[in-house]
């Protein structure tokens, strides 16, 4: 007979395990999505706070060039209220991206090294939606994405000088 007590505390260890090597990323509840989840802050501590660089899409433009980044023309959203911004707190998530586009929440703002890495991250998910790469196997995607992020991060500093 399972033990309640048990199965909580191997659920946090396995949570604080993710955590520990870095795994920022989750499988979104609908098939197919994938999130980011490399901020410090909640999307509603950004809003609340009025933190961060502007929430624009001049914003993502500019860094999206910095950083080399290509969306290969799916939509990006800045999202700012309602629903979506509680569910990715929910999801302890700063962005999301599925087969219909990218939505980025206030979280992805909050400093210049986040957005960049978010827009890297979520590119890459961009890139393996177009190829027809998701499947519920989301773990090889994920680290895939994660993995590129410090090439962007690379892309905007020299870029930047």
């Amino acid at each position: 007979m399972p033990c309640p007590l048990a199965e909580k505390a191997l659920e946090f260890l396995k949570k604080v395990r993710r955590r520990s090597r870095g795994d920022h990323h989750v499988p979104h509840q609908r098939p197919g999505g994938l999130h980011s989840r490399s901020g410090a802050l909640s999307n509603r501590e950004v809003i609340e706070g009025n933190v961060g660089l502007p929430r624009t899409r001049e914003t993502v433009d500019h860094y999206t060039r910095m950083a080399e980044v290509d969306f290969r023309g799916a939509p990006v959203e800045i999202v700012e209220h309602g629903d979506t911004v509680r569910y990715l707190d929910y999801q302890n998530a700063v962005a999301r991206t599925d087969d219909m586009g990218v939505q980025l929440g206030p979280a992805s703002f909050q400093d210049e090294e986040t957005l960049v890495r978010t827009l890297g991250h979520e590119s890459v998910h961009v890139e393996q939606y177009a190829a027809g790469r998701v499947s519920s196997m989301t773990g090889p995607l994920e680290d895939e994405a994660y993995a590129a992020e410090d090439g962007f991060v690379a892309n905007w500093r020299r870029n930047s000088r």
